[in-house]
């Protein structure tokens, strides 16, 4: 694919969205030099934008192949540059972290897409009140394990944390003593090097609260 660089073994088309930043903070937390493109989806190069029917971002892109979809793109990554590992070597293993995947993306990241993308009135309501109330309901996880259903850091915690980091944008202030767990996970999560070095840019294009 022409639009890739010879300078980067990975290319990464992304927005300021959700899901371009699960795919930015793996890329970080491989510590991987990719080049990153910040740009409107109806500006991707005609070669890339052929090969993304949705016409959505992110898009990443090595040699020959083009991925549209965040979460195979996220598993790509970290099949390609296995280290450090962000998913289980089992297949039993992997799986259960796929289906909890699909648990993210369902009950927390489509809500929050859609009140960041405008919804608003009793829709917006709504949709705040399922995220408060869902997150609210596991937060005792956090309380034995310092990562979403792991000791170790995950495909899962990249997909929450920039969820998770925009609480305030979102309109989510949760109470401090019931979701203490959470709380101390998003801390956690915020000081890693690689988050911090996920959120370089976005924070630039955004404001929060």
């Amino acid at each position: 694919m022409s639009v890739a660089s010879h300078r980067f073994a990975l290319t990464l088309f992304v927005g300021a969205d959700i899901r371009s930043h699960w795919l930015r903070l793996v890329v970080a937390e491989k510590k991987l030099t990719a080049d990153i493109r910040e740009l409107p989806v109806e500006e991707l190069p005609a070669d890339v934008l052929a090969q993304n029917p949705y016409g959505t971002l992110p898009v990443l892109v090595d040699r020959d192949i083009c991925l549209h979809d965040a979460r195979v793109a996220m598993e790509y990554v970290d099949e390609r540059f296995p280290q450090p590992p962000l998913q289980p070597s089992g297949p039993v293993e992997r799986a259960r972290q796929r289906q909890l995947a699909g648990r993210i993306e369902r009950e927390w990241c489509r809500p929050a897409e859609l009140i960041l993308n405008g919804s608003g009135g009793a829709e917006a309501i709504r949709l705040r009140k399922h995220l408060r109330e869902s997150l609210m309901a596991v937060s005792p996880v956090f309380n034995d394990l310092p990562y979403f259903m792991s000791q170790d850091f995950t495909l899962l915690d990249c997909m929450l944390a920039p969820i998770i980091w925009r609480l305030p944008q979102l309109g989510l202030d949760l109470p401090e003593k019931p979701c203490k767990g959470l709380l101390r996970y998003r801390e956690r999560l915020m000081a890693r090097p690689g988050f911090q070095q996920s959120i370089r840019t976005v924070a630039s294009r955004e404001e929060w609260s």
